[in-house]
């Protein structure tokens, strides 16, 4: 194979047999339009040499009939979006006008500039998207113009609830009964002094006869308005130490409080070190 200085200059083979390679029509709307084209050499040399010759020759065949009439043809869409939207050379702007700042400007040289991003086909697709967004449908614009919904919090299980007359009834409350249903009667004194129970739990369990013997709301005797936790219970009956998490205490103390050589710092001048 030949060496060749400029291997794409043969892109269309116009200077061997005219075989059209690519879209020279599409080249040529875009020329027009812009001044520029991606393969100029190709497209422009082959279909001059092909026409001036037969003009020449005052014969024109079908085919080049057929490239005359394709020379109006507007080209694809996606290459004239960018053509047309193109701004004016008056209108561009190079980096050293982007970078310039008078000197009587108070802003920062470093400072962020919200510009836009977006090209041409793409600014004009979201003028579109956005026309499209303000136009509402037909059926959406009549449930906006008709009469306001009714704003409920209501669910469906809330509507579907038959709610029953809960009058004196002690919800979440354990109603102790004696054996004839009765409500049961309780002596803490009794209790305590015969040893059934201790004074103190006594107290917490029937305070209404140590509130009337003159007791006031402390750490044994809960107070009323404060509610009953796991904390509490723990407290009061000090069973803290293990009953709740972060709590358990050492029955021993810690073995890293001790000045041991194992719990010496390694700058500590009096510890040992045998593993050098």
């Amino acid at each position: 194979m030949a060496h060749e200085e400029h291997p794409y200059a043969n892109y269309n083979k116009f200077d061997e047999a005219p075989t059209l390679v690519g879209n020279w029509v599409e080249e040529r709307s875009l020329k027009e339009c812009t001044g520029l084209t991606r393969n100029l050499a190709a497209a422009q040399n082959l279909r001059d040499s092909e026409v001036a010759a037969l003009q020449e020759e005052g014969t024109l065949s079908s085919q080049t009939q057929r490239v005359q009439g394709d020379r109006q043809l507007v080209t694809h869409p996606r290459v004239m979006v960018a053509a047309n939207n193109q701004s004016h050379p008056s209108d561009w702007r190079t980096s050293t006008q982007a970078a310039y700042r008078a000197p009587g400007e108070q802003r920062l040289a470093g400072q962020y500039m919200d510009t836009s991003k977006m090209g041409p086909r793409e600014r004009m697709l979201a003028e579109q998207l956005m026309k499209e967004a303000r136009e509402f449908p037909p059926e959406l614009q009549a449930t906006l113009n008709g009469p306001p919904i009714p704003i409920t919090t209501e669910s469906v299980y809330g509507g579907d609830l038959k709610a029953h007359d809960l009058t004196g009834v002690q919800v979440g409350a354990r109603v102790m009964k004696d054996r004839d249903g009765r409500s049961p009667t309780r002596d803490p004194t009794f209790l305590a002094e015969t040893g059934l129970m201790v004074k103190h739990q006594v107290d917490r369990l029937m305070p209404d006869a140590a509130e009337k013997s003159g007791a006031v709301g402390t750490a044994v005797l809960a107070n009323r308005d404060v509610p009953v936790t796991v904390y509490s219970e723990a407290v009061a009956k000090n069973t803290y130490g293990g009953a709740v998490y972060g709590t358990t205490t050492l029955n021993s103390a810690s073995p890293f409080g001790k000045s041991t050589n194992f719990s010496k710092p390694m700058n500590d001048y009096s510890k040992i070190v045998v593993d050098e």
